[in-house]
């Protein structure tokens, strides 16, 4: 469990979040003591918003969905009312280097550009073609969430995509 005090990021000021958590299958009932204990330490915290599973577990590769074999785990937190931000969508994990990937070409329309701004949860990419957007992209950089997690260094996540 976490408690988190200002650190200059919005989304995490006086939040607290049960990190990551774990259960046997089939002990639905050591799972809901468990979250129902850590409900009761967050609450007496007086923390808000509270979160359940937004980090995954702390593990290389990192684990940011509740994976399917795991749906014991997903039902105790889903049971003790924590919205999994993950829920609703699929995780895929690539990784390796660049070494074989070539230098990108001549775009495929002549007057499409990609612009690089600021997103509203990190870099985002946009193709614009003629001056309208047509898709976009957001990559969020430091997944060490400030140091807490330093196994994730150098990791990227692509966070957002619109087509």
């Amino acid at each position: 469990m976490l408690r988190h005090r200002s650190r200059g990021e919005r989304l995490v000021q006086d939040a607290g979040e049960i990190d990551w958590f774990l259960a046997l299958p089939h002990r639905d009932d050591v799972a809901s003591a468990t979250l129902s204990s850590a409900r009761e330490q967050l609450s007496s915290w007086k923390v808000t918003p509270e979160y359940g599973w937004d980090r995954g577990v702390p593990a290389r590769p990192p684990l940011l969905s509740v994976p399917d074999f795991w749906a014991h785990v997903a039902a105790a937190l889903d049971a003790a009312g924590h919205d999994l931000l993950t829920k609703n969508h699929r995780e895929a994990l690539f990784g390796g280097t660049f070494d074989g990937v070539p230098a990108p070409g001549e775009p495929p329309f002549a007057n499409l550009a990609l612009r690089r701004t600021a997103g509203t949860d990190g870099t985002r990419f946009a193709a614009v073609l003629d001056g309208q957007e047509l898709g976009h992209c957001e990559v969020r950089q430091d997944l060490t969430h400030d140091g807490v997690l330093p196994t994730l260094r150098g990791w990227a996540d692509l966070w957002v995509i619109w087509v």
